[in-house]
């Protein structure tokens, strides 16, 4: 399951790696804080079980300029980058950047469909709509199970029925759909 905090780990280590085989610092690299933000106010976030060090890390969108704030005044630490210093650790970091295009055609095993075939096939309303219902449900399932997710996590059956009333025609259309 997606981890913000081992993400947020991993881009802690990238970036220690980057600063010490790169731009040559060697000390103070254990000085680099980092935070886990949730933005979404609906989160519910259970800090009971974590340990200190994890719970410490996970604050609430709200909450990051009192942190930072709260940070910058602690003493202890002392270990400030300079203007040039940003640049160069920002051009750095734009030189390992790496895009990844996803193909989500391929991805959900979606099928480009010809409008004008679609526009040939005449069914009734009923009929056409309990056919595109199960192609959906089947679709869903497929995903689901690909990606190991529930079935109402890939879309729940609301949007399922305004997908079937709206009978969107391209992606476009689709994606007007909740």
């Amino acid at each position: 399951m997606y981890s913000p905090i081992v993400q947020n780990e991993r881009h802690i280590n990238v970036l220690k790696e980057i600063l010490k085989d790169k731009l040559g610092y060697k000390k103070n690299l254990n000085r680099i804080e980092s935070l886990v933000v949730i933005a979404n106010p609906s989160t519910i976030i259970n800090k009971k079980y974590a340990p200190i060090n994890i719970a410490n890390k996970i604050i609430r969108n709200d909450q990051l300029i009192q942190t930072i704030s709260n940070v910058e005044k602690d003493k202890k630490i002392n270990w400030v980058f300079i203007q040039d210093d940003m640049e160069k650790i920002a051009t750095c970091l734009k030189a390992h950047h790496k895009d990844i295009d996803i193909d989500y055609v391929n991805k959900y095993c979606l099928e480009k469909e010809n409008q004008e075939d679609s526009e040939d096939l005449v069914i009734k309303n009923d009929e056409m709509d309990e056919k595109i219902r199960y192609k959906l449900r089947g679709y869903r399932l497929k995903v689901s199970n690909r990606e190991n997710l529930k079935p109402y996590m890939v879309f729940s059956n609301d949007t399922m029925e305004e997908v079937i009333s709206a009978k969107p025609r391209c992606i476009d259309e689709l994606m007007k759909v909740k």
